[in-house]
């Protein structure tokens, strides 16, 4: 009879096990630009749980996994009581990102599919030299499409070099393959000039001003 009764808990306890209802997450990572598949590209999961009918707003740990050669990843984790679930995306070569999402997205049911495209990185690195510095000058120098939000990023926009610095050097993060835009004129001789330049993916693309 004992033998019996510890039969039926073991196959209670297994069919518990067995019947675990799973959320699965899978797609494909892609280069935004060239279209090409992304390799080794690290995702971090994590959700907030509902424990009580009280919500955890901190982010619990779930797991990670890597992109393989065709840039495809797979994950699965328990179903629960959960309200949002996040992903964290890390690669060396490309701008890192962290997106949230509904739990109501998730189905249990089917796979997941969560494709995503990431900008590769590039720098630009540009110097601006006044050969012949006169009192009032200012050499106005306009940025366009630089990478922005991130640790290396500048701004957007203006930049105005009194002649009180003949000569500066500075280095903005962009995006690979994409061109870098820039106009740049001297106060006040209303001169404009406009010009780009194609922005080498992972690598440091120079630009030497002489005015």
């Amino acid at each position: 009879m004992k033998t019996v009764y510890l039969f039926l808990i073991l196959l209670i306890v297994s069919s518990c096990t067995k019947d675990q209802i799973q959320y699965k997450l899978i797609g494909t990572f892609k280069n935004e630009i060239t279209n090409s598949n992304i390799s080794q590209v690290k995702l971090k999961f994590y959700q907030t749980e509902v424990n009580s009918n009280v919500l955890n707003p901190n982010f619990v740990y779930l797991g990670t996994t890597t992109t393989n050669s065709n840039g495809e990843y797979s994950f699965s984790f328990d179903r629960q009581n959960i309200d949002k679930f996040k992903i964290t995306i890390e690669h060396p070569e490309f701008y890192e990102n962290e997106i949230v999402y509904s739990s109501a997205v998730l189905s249990s049911e089917n796979e997941n599919v969560f494709n995503y495209e990431l900008e590769s990185k590039s720098w630009i690195k540009i110097r601006l030299k006044n050969n012949f510095a006169q009192e009032g000058e200012i050499l106005n120098f306009h940025k366009y499409n630089v990478k922005e939000g991130c640790e290396t990023c500048c701004v957007s926009g203006n930049l105005a070099v009194p002649y009180t610095i003949p000569d500066t050097t500075f280095v903005c993060a962009v995006v690979g393959d994409v061109y870098f835009k820039y106009t740049y004129g001297v106060t006040p001789q209303n001169s404009s000039t406009t010009d780009s330049v194609l922005c080498t993916q992972f690598d440091t693309t120079s630009i030497f001003i002489q005015y």
